[in-house]
């Protein structure tokens, strides 16, 4: 086939405008267009990314980095202008997949203007269209692709939509979550899912994927936070691949396919899906995917400044725990949280309403009345006012779950029960059921209401924590208008504080508090949050990542390791990622306690650095650099560090000389005091000399055991 090559140059234009090409628009005809768009290969010019798209069916030829001239793609497009990205879509109603590496299809209404470009594009034989704009953003381009039946007698159907980009050998690919960048060898294989699912080691909570060459560039794929979704996953499996025929796709022996999938939706008459991808270029690493990703949806990665301030190690406090040796032993471990833990185990009626209208009216809790059996406001209020003499910030449990207890919920909620595909009540472990909540639904309004009373019941209170956000399930006596499973609609439990957390948090915001949380799914549901609270170290990374500019602090569970060394690996990791520990792993073992104090101390008040390849380490070696305050200049800020031998104890008397660390930062030059502290007892500061060369400062450490943290400040 001869193209006629139109070098049409749409200036600023995403790069995932052109993605967005590559994906169809549903229609429930089959009949063939009365007019076919003439052949041509469009150029995309955005901001980072050039691409390069056939007009004749949307899909794209190349990919190149704007700044490098880069291709991003790794050579894979020919001078014919052969397909490199492309979309798959399984319709599991009629067990049938459409490809663009093997099916044929056509586009019509393509127009393209300086603002963008759109198309439809139908496959032959599919009972839907899809339709696809491709518009200009800050970074890259935006790709949108809105996926719909317009015959009324067609039945819901669910279905996976999948983008297909190269991702070849050699290149690195990492998501957040991902301790170190795996390298693309044609063989290895990795999947990580965004969404409905508990968080895990193969989870993330932040929709982004990125390849990069070394000494190349990078590309980022991310899933723009505007989107709606329920599971997206990120995957590349070299055995998992189609055939296409001769002379389509390019085979897979020098690239495997990066598969990013929308799934647990479906498409029906009334029911449009929208997908989409956001694709940008950068420098070779993952630390500016991250910057660009976190700035530009900044109000899901900050909180309120003064949580800085205010947030350090946390710790517990139960209504009977305001005797002076209670709150001493807080202070002893530089405790800065106290978290008040009272009736949060009475789901669904956190203070009845007696205690609403008489602060002396007491109540049990229903999980334990013999440890909890005389809570009253006036007690609560009482610890309240103890800790904050103390100089503690005291923070309740607030009035938020999707469990409730039975009796309540059948009694007033019965139509937010969650239920099952065959329709029976979800129920917990521990005997409470499941709930669906909206803002206009009978358990979500409890909620609401709830949280109202308690935020004017406790004035003094420096916050509420929100427990139980990344509650996994599917509610099929619900439907949220997205989810789709078995053909039918359903609701997504996990993305209950999507809907409830705005309003909550502007509630305690409105009254001057902070918003403590555990940690929900996905970063879409962090805006509003001040103060995010990791339970399970298994997720660490993408937690300590949705917890970018804020504080975030560790709470382990009961039944968590308890021993010195499980302890002190956790202490080590959490050091690595920057996440103050509880009082409780402190006060396991005093030795531990004193050796690594002064670290956790230094992290406080922490704020990434995200340029290219800001810090260096041996093998062997893991950390991470941070801006903290400055110690000596009130307002400033220094860099810092973390420096950790993973694996490696206080009982082990292991030293480690000759550790060089390196830092690439913009100031870099400017930074000439170094102090280096360590993870011993006793623990001090000790000056240490900086080298600048060739824009690298570089820092050899004194011999060292398991851990330390490296301050840099200016003169």
């Amino acid at each position: 086939m001869n193209f006629h090559h139109l070098d049409r140059r749409l200036t600023g234009l995403p790069l995932l405008s052109a993605l967005a090409l590559s994906l169809a628009v549903c229609s429930c005809t089959l009949e063939p267009p009365p007019k076919k768009v003439p052949v041509s290969l469009i150029t995309v010019a955005g901001e980072s990314i050039e691409v390069q798209l056939r007009s004749n069916d949307g899909l794209v030829t190349s990919l190149t980095h704007s700044e490098t001239g880069t291709d991003l793609l790794g050579g894979q497009a020919d001078s014919l202008g052969s397909p490199v990205f492309g979309i798959e879509v399984y319709d599991e109603l009629e067990s049938t997949s459409y490809s663009d590496l093997r099916d044929s299809s056509f586009i019509t209404d393509f127009s393209g203007s300086e603002s963008g470009v759109s198309f439809t594009k139908q496959f032959i034989g599919a009972p839907f269209s899809l339709e696809q704009r491709i518009t200009r953003s800050d970074y890259g381009i935006q790709l949108r692709c809105r996926s719909w039946c317009e015959d009324i007698e067609t039945p819901l159907r669910s279905v996976r939509f999948t983008y297909l980009i190269p991702a070849p050998k050699g290149y690195f690919f990492w998501v957040p979550g991902m301790e170190i960048p795996l390298r693309l060898d044609g063989e290895n294989a990795v999947h990580y899912r965004y969404g409905c699912g508990e968080l895990s080691d193969k989870a993330t909570g932040i929709p982004l994927a990125v390849l990069w060459k070394t000494g190349g560039a990078g590309l980022s794929i991310g899933v723009p936070l505007e989107i709606k979704t329920v599971r997206v996953s990120f995957s590349i499996d070299p055995s998992v691949h189609s055939s296409p025929p001769a002379g389509s796709f390019p085979t897979s022996e020098d690239f495997s396919y990066l598969r990013v999938t929308f799934d647990l939706v479906g498409i029906g008459p009334g029911r449009p899906l929208e997908t989409g991808l956001w694709i940008y270029g950068h420098q070779d690493d993952w630390r500016p995917a991250v910057k660009i990703f976190a700035e530009t949806y900044r109000e899901f990665f900050e909180g309120a400044p003064r949580a800085q301030e205010l947030a350090g190690i946390p710790g517990t406090a139960e209504p009977g725990g305001a005797d002076p040796a209670a709150v001493r032993r807080l202070l002893q471990l530089d405790a800065g949280l106290a978290r008040i833990d009272w009736n949060y185990q009475r789901p669904g009626q956190w203070i009845p309403p007696q205690a609403v209208r008489f602060n002396d009216f007491t109540w049990a809790c229903q999980a334990d009345p013999q440890k909890y059996s005389n809570i009253s406001v006036q007690q609560i209020r009482f610890l309240v006012d103890a800790l904050r003499i103390a100089k503690l910030q005291p923070v309740l449990y607030a009035a938020y779950n999707q469990r409730c207890d039975p009796e309540l919920a059948l009694s007033r909620f019965s139509a937010d029960i969650a239920r099952d595909e065959l329709g029976n009540p979800l129920a917990t472990p521990g005997g409470h059921l499941l709930m669906h909540a909206a803002p206009a639904s009978p358990f979500g309004r409890q909620i609401l209401e709830q949280q109202q009373a308690m935020t004017g019941l406790f004035p003094e209170a420096a916050g509420f924590f929100f427990d139980d956000l990344a509650v996994a399930g599917v509610d099929f006596a619900h439907d949220d208008s997205l989810t789709v499973i078995h053909n039918r609609p359903a609701c997504n439990l996990g993305d209950t504080f999507n809907r409830l957390g705005p309003l909550l948090t502007r509630m305690v915001h409105d009254a001057g508090k902070l918003v403590v949380a555990g940690v929900p799914q996905t970063i879409s549901a962090c805006a509003g949050i001040d103060v995010l609270c990791l339970e399970k170290p298994e997720n660490i990374g993408t937690v300590a990542l949705m917890g970018l500019n804020r504080p975030t602090l560790a709470i382990p569970p009961a039944g968590s390791p308890s021993g010195a060394r499980e302890i002190e690996c956790q202490l080590q990791k959490q050091l690595v990622w920057g996440i103050l520990p509880s009082t409780g792993q402190l006060e396991t073992s005093p030795e531990i306690s004193r050796a690594y104090r002064q670290l956790y101390l230094s992290i406080k008040g922490r704020r990434w650095v995200l340029e290219p390849h800001a810090l260096t380490l041996p093998e062997g070696v893991q950390g991470q650099l941070f801006q903290v305050p400055s110690v000596e200049r009130p307002g400033r800020t220094d860099y810092l560090a973390t420096v950790v031998r993973p694996g490696v104890l206080l009982a082990d008397e292991s030293l480690r000389r000759g550790v060089v660390v390196r830092v690439r930062i913009p100031d870099a030059e400017y930074l000439v005091r170094a102090f280096w502290t360590p993870a011993a007892v006793p623990s001090w500061p000790l000056p240490v000399k900086t080298v600048f060369a060739q824009g690298e400062l570089s820092v050899e450490l004194p011999p060292f055991g398991p851990a330390g943290v490296l301050r840099l400040s200016r003169r």
